[in-house]
């Protein structure tokens, strides 16, 4: 993990510092940022990794960590800054074998040389071809965390994308599908997702991200 100079550190509590900033594969500008002492990865409107999803992701993990949820098999689509992959390794000290996917070969590289990769196995790859795959081979995950952004929009998701993340699912499995959807599109995504089998529960408690946990 990247670790801000004293200077950086300290100014940081009082207004946004900048370490690196560039325009990432998908055409929309990336920034490493220090803000109030955390470093963050961001776009120009919504913080991808340790900043407000870093807290989506902590209190959702920590929910099925209490309802044993087996952590054993990860996969994160969408791997980002790896926020999700530190919370299951340092907070609840677990041994995870964790997979990353992450399309962008901006973030790919800060992810591994500023933020959190120990541990994990980062592939760069399209998320969508990975899980068409992962079908093909017939691998399978106790824990999949779907984060897909494009800065604040989902991606439009591919025909057989819910039935190929069904099938990666283990009988015991569960999945997270992070939106900023409003009320009525993430109404629409909860329907979707039970007319292809999954049971699925809300999870807003955080305002702006709407949260499905599904399972079989």
């Amino acid at each position: 993990m990247l670790k801000p100079s004293f200077f950086q550190w300290l100014g940081s509590f009082f207004w946004p510092v900048v370490i690196k900033s560039g325009r990432g594969n998908l055409g929309h500008d990336l920034e490493i940022v220090v803000y109030h002492g955390k470093v963050m990865l961001d776009t120009r409107r919504v913080n991808y990794s340790f900043g407000k999803l870093h807290e989506v992701m902590e209190k959702i993990l920590q929910r099925l960590y209490r309802k044993s949820y087996s952590f054993d098999k990860v996969l994160i689509l969408g791997y980002g800054g790896g926020s999700a992959a530190q919370i299951i390794h340092e907070q609840f000290q677990y041994d995870s074998h964790i997979v990353g996917v992450e399309s962008d070969a901006m973030i790919y590289d800060w992810a591994q040389n500023y933020f959190y990769s120990k541990g994990v196995k980062i592939l760069l790859e399209d998320a969508f071809d990975y899980v068409r795959r992962a079908v093909e081979n017939e691998w399978d995950y106790d824990l999949i965390i779907v984060d897909l952004f494009v800065d604040n929009r989902n991606p439009a998701w591919p025909e057989d994308f819910w039935n190929n993340l069904r099938n990666m699912m283990n009988s015991s499995g569960v999945a997270i599908i992070n939106t900023m959807s409003d009320e009525q599109a993430f109404k629409e995504l909860g329907d979707q997702l039970q007319r292809h089998g999954f049971i699925a529960q809300p999870w807003n408690e955080i305002k702006e991200n709407r949260v499905w946990v599904v399972k079989k």
